[in-house]
């Protein structure tokens, strides 16, 4: 369960290669949760392995897709 004492503010990521906020949800010892808001309708969250952290680049980038709905 997620409660909001869980979820951390005051992290960024990168989208397109700049920095922009994001959130953190640390609740679990097998995987670590990132998200941020893409734009008013799209929120874009990622669950990752953290034994894999040191691993994983997490950068995002977009793509056309959400441009042709």
């Amino acid at each position: 369960m997620v409660t909001t004492s869980a979820v951390r503010e005051g992290t960024t990521t990168r989208l397109d290669g700049a920095e922009i906020d994001a959130v953190e949800i640390d609740t679990d010892r097998f995987v670590y949760g990132i998200g941020f808001c893409l734009r008013k309708d799209v929120v874009v969250t990622a669950v990752l392995p953290r034994d894999e952290l040191i691993h994983i680049d997490r950068s995002f980038t977009t793509t056309d897709t959400l441009e042709k709905r």
